[in-house]
């Protein structure tokens, strides 16, 4: 309900008497007045607000923008020492939108993006990550949902890319969750991303679909892979070096498609693959083509655990049984 002037001629000859447009007037005003204060409160906090001169680390900042309905309720408020020093904080849809038109993101070097975004636009390109561009961190769930992705080899590589991946330390992602879903083609969850820390990506379509592609240093992430189509394989991982605690889903569901946890990655360790095939001709590996891996296990893949020529595979902590390393000893 809008604002309404409240009425301030009462006492005045004829205006002594309020009428019903007076009371719906009032009432309007103070359900209008409720509104406000239900959006800048948190329901559950059973203390008080006080107002201060100063902020501390600890402090909860409201950032839900009364005048923006669109923006979940998860996108309401975040401690203010763990967004203090990013360049941009991204909370509504419309910022989102903004940020990712513009070829260097708005000039800015870090971002914290706060809740759910989507990108849905017919035969998009994902969202292509300046390359001046180092650090990106979510909060309160973050999220990013990208349908009707369209994959170009040097146009649209992935839900979330860079062009080239970086090399150096001062590059990250944290805390975010990127979900693609292509069309016609292949998709990517994160292509060409360096320093990912407790992130998700998930790649679905009816063609070849990865979690993560070409990432290097991955700790906590989660990539899973859901090929649609016949013949089309879903991989968890493919391409990564240096993953940590990581678990990687490759699903095939149409006719003939594999699927594979972890295929082409590089020094493993604590890591679970899962590969699950559909069909005949299909296979389900949790590992494939591996280098390097120690405490790895599978999830119950379709196949078998190992495939491919692996190397340097620690064959105490990365077995079902005891066993030496080679491909028919570690699946048994």
């Amino acid at each position: 309900m809008a604002w309404q002037t409240p009425k301030t001629n009462w006492g005045q000859p004829g205006q002594t008497v309020p009428i019903a447009a007076d009371f719906n007037r009032i009432e309007g005003n103070t359900e209008y007045l409720k509104e406000q204060v239900d959006n800048k409160l948190d329901k559950n906090f059973d203390g008080f607000y006080d107002e201060k001169t100063s902020l501390a680390d600890n402090d909860l900042l409201v950032i839900q923008d009364s005048a923006d309905g669109g923006t979940p309720k998860s996108n309401k408020k975040v401690k203010l020492g763990l967004i203090k020093g990013f360049d941009l904080i991204i909370r509504t849809q419309a910022q989102f939108e903004t940020l990712i038109a513009s070829p260097n993101w708005l000039g800015a070097v870090s971002v914290a993006l706060i809740g759910q975004f989507t990108l849905s636009t017919p035969n998009n390109s994902g969202v292509k990550i300046p390359a001046t561009v180092k650090q990106i961190q979510g909060f309160n769930s973050a999220k990013i949902t990208i349908t009707n992705f369209k994959y170009n080899a040097t146009t649209a590589k992935g839900g979330l890319w860079y062009d080239t991946a970086p090399t150096t330390s001062d590059y990250s992602i944290r805390d975010l969750e990127v979900d693609c879903t292509g069309t016609g083609a292949d998709s990517y969850g994160f292509y060409n991303c360096t320093n990912l820390t407790n992130c998700t990506g998930i790649g679905t379509g009816t063609d070849y679909s990865y979690g993560f592609y070409n990432c290097t240093n991955l700790t906590n992430c989660a990539g899973i892979g859901t090929g649609m189509g016949t013949g089309a394989s879903g991989y968890g991982f493919i391409g990564c070096t240096n993953l940590t605690n990581c678990t990687g889903t490759g699903t095939g569901i149409g006719t003939g498609a594999s699927g594979y946890g972890f295929i082409g990655c590089t020094n493993l360790t604590n890591c679970a693959g899962i590969g699950t095939g559909t069909g005949t001709g299909a296979s389900g590996y949790g590992f494939y083509n591996i280098t390097i891996a120690s405490n790895c296990k599978d999830g119950g893949s379709s196949t078998n655990m190992w495939g491919g020529t692996n190397k340097g595979i620690d064959e105490v902590t990365c077995k079902k049984t005891p066993a030496t390393a080679d491909n028919t000893t570690l699946n048994t």
